[in-house]
């Protein structure tokens, strides 16, 4: 299995280019796996209530799938 971690995934552009190469890499040679967070570690670290975020939760595991990922692990931080 190959993973990447989704850290903002449709944010910034090194992370998106990452996330895009990764599920790249993984679809020819094995399964491959999106890891997120939830809430993300940034509003946890800074105590934050009620964060509207870019992409909702939904947004970015539909965008994992046209990426080709295969399997999304949804983390709680």
């Amino acid at each position: 299995m190959c993973a990447c971690i989704d850290i903002l995934m449709v944010c910034t552009l090194d992370i998106k280019l990452l996330v895009k190469a990764t599920a790249e890499l993984c679809r020819h040679d094995c399964e491959s796996a999106l890891i997120t967070f939830d809430p993300d570690p940034w509003v946890t670290m800074r105590a934050l209530k009620d964060v509207k975020h870019i992409t909702t939760m939904r947004q970015r595991i539909n965008r994992a799938v046209e990426l080709g990922y295969s399997k999304y692990y949804h983390l709680r931080f």
